[in-house]
């Protein structure tokens, strides 16, 4: 616990004083810096929830010339997972590299994913990268690490949606998928951007999703059309161990019913002082209606949803705009940062990663 602690003090204490007039031209540097440790930190770990199961994939599959010898094998759900992450697999494996080395680099990617699209979509970016600390990184970059750099790269994505370039948008969703074909659930996006749609709208659908989130019409949806639909979905649907319900009212929906309601109320505000209000709202707003829709299954819902919301930091550290007191407003983001930290990694994840345990001991 010792080293987690270490870790979000120094994140916490470099951004609070790039912050600051003084030393406000080294942000970028401090940048770097973060996002060095938190490369090194998911780089260097010898543990997590999905980090054997990644490992025994990486020794199982074959090098790039047995692949292609088979090209079919590439695309094939032996391994199950997807056709880049295959590659990159095969192709470490085949320098003879070892999966140590394969988890820093897939590190290294992520969390710079992460790190260059949000220096691109908002000036408070380092607060940002403090939030997904806290809110994303134990479960991606420790954990799901297909997904963290899927969402990773639709994040990136955004900039070409905002330049209205379809084709540069598809083959970046493409290549997501290649990672982690939740992402191809992206492609919607770029079609409802250019929807001005309202704040009415926008309610009633959330709490349409809610209305039948709760009845369970995803469910009713599966059973009636399961013949037609990928496995993967009929399977997790009625999987027993992951076909159970989040729970409509569950902590996190609850949570991002009320952000995106702020968001909705201080419209005005927020549109101008936010960098890219419409397309982060568009982002946020998606997610939370995947959520509540999908919820009867757990894990379509979680990972559904969890593409879009990669953009809650920055939606988190914008609202220091509502208020006068910036160190009020820097404050009350500092305590959001250490109550999520608490509920993601104490609460419920601490039997998995603590205590840390890296590949040096």
């Amino acid at each position: 616990m010792f080293l987690y602690l270490v870790l979000l003090i120094i994140i916490v204490v470099t951004t609070f004083i790039a912050t600051t007039k003084e030393y406000y031209n080294i942000r970028n540097y401090i940048l770097i810096f973060n996002s060095s440790l938190l490369i090194c930190f998911a780089g260097f770990r010898k543990m997590g929830f999905d980090y054997y199961s990644y490992k025994d994939i990486y020794e199982r599959i074959p090098g790039l010339l047995e692949l292609f010898a088979n090209p079919k094998s590439i695309f094939n759900f032996e391994f199950n997972v997807e056709w880049i992450y295959v590659l990159t697999n095969s192709f470490f494996s085949s320098l003879g590299l070892s999966f140590e080395v394969f988890i820093f680099f897939i590190a290294l990617l992520s969390v710079s994913l992460i790190a260059v699209s949000y220096k691109k979509l908002t000036n408070l970016y380092l607060w940002a990268l403090v939030i997904y600390f806290a809110r994303f990184f134990f479960l991606r970059e420790m954990g799901q690490v297909r997904q963290g750099i899927a969402a990773g790269i639709v994040l990136l994505s955004i900039q070409f949606i905002i330049k209205k370039q379809f084709y540069k948008f598809l083959c970046t969703i493409i290549i997501a998928s290649g990672f982690h074909s939740v992402a191809l659930a992206a492609i919607p996006i770029y079609f409802i951007y250019h929807f001005n749609f309202n704040r009415c709208t926008i309610l009633f659908s959330t709490i349409l999703s809610i209305a039948l989130g709760y009845i369970g019409v995803f469910t009713m949806f599966v059973e009636t059309f399961q013949t037609i639909l990928p496995s993967p979905i009929v399977r997790y649907t009625f999987s027993d161990s992951y076909g159970y319900s989040l729970g409509i009212f569950n902590p996190t929906a609850l949570v991002q019913f009320i952000i995106l309601i702020m968001m909705l109320v201080f419209k005005n505000k927020l549109k101008n002082k936010m960098m890219h209000y419409p397309i982060i709202l568009n982002f946020y707003w998606v997610s939370t209606v995947v959520l509540f829709l999908f919820n009867d299954s757990a894990v379509i819902a979680a990972r559904t949803s969890n593409v879009f919301t990669t953009v809650e930091p920055i939606i988190i550290v914008s609202f220091i705009y509502l208020v006068k007191n910036k160190l009020f407003g820097y404050f009350i983001i500092i305590i959001y940062y250490f109550l999520m930290l608490y509920l993601n990694l104490y609460s419920r994840l601490g039997d998995v990663y603590i205590p840390y345990e890296s590949i040096f001991h």
